[in-house]
């Protein structure tokens, strides 16, 4: 479900993504990541956790990793002096240590519940939030215009 998500959000965002600002898909992916950790949270605090919903909670990350990958390497590029292979190669591993980062937690917090899972994508929107926040503080005059 999650591949999913991502694979046809993406097909979405190549369709409209004229029509939308940048700033619109940030701050869409950013509230999609934190409904996806929220709705984890509270199924595995009520112990309602199932592979259904357990999937269509998780897809909200793959809709917002589909929504904010459709822009911020593009602001990421354009926003550094340095090489476009250089930003890239920071942006690829950033992107790898951020997964192995959260697998470890996983690993790390594995107690035969969902906790582990549910404490890792909530500790994951937490960073999208400080990331699009961090980027509308960075650059207030593009975030007003609607170019973050």
């Amino acid at each position: 479900m999650l591949v999913a998500t991502f694979f046809i959000t993406n097909l979405i965002i190549i369709r409209v993504a004229d029509d939308v600002s940048g700033q619109f898909l940030l701050r869409l992916g950013t509230i999609t990541a934190i409904t996806g950790a929220c709705l984890t949270l509270g199924l595995v605090e009520i112990n309602a956790l199932v592979p259904w919903n357990l999937g269509a909670s998780v897809s909200f990350f793959g809709i917002s990793t589909g929504l904010i990958y459709a822009v911020a390497p593009l602001k990421a590029f354009a926003a550094t002096n340095a090489a476009t292979g250089i930003a890239a190669s920071w942006r690829g591993f950033l992107e790898m240590s951020g997964a192995m980062i959260d697998s470890a937690g996983i690993v790390a917090l594995h107690d035969g519940t969902s906790w582990p899972l549910a404490i890792v994508l909530a500790g994951c929107a937490v960073v999208i939030l400080i990331g699009d926040l961090g980027a509308r503080w960075i650059d207030p005059k593009a975030a007003k215009q609607g170019s973050i």
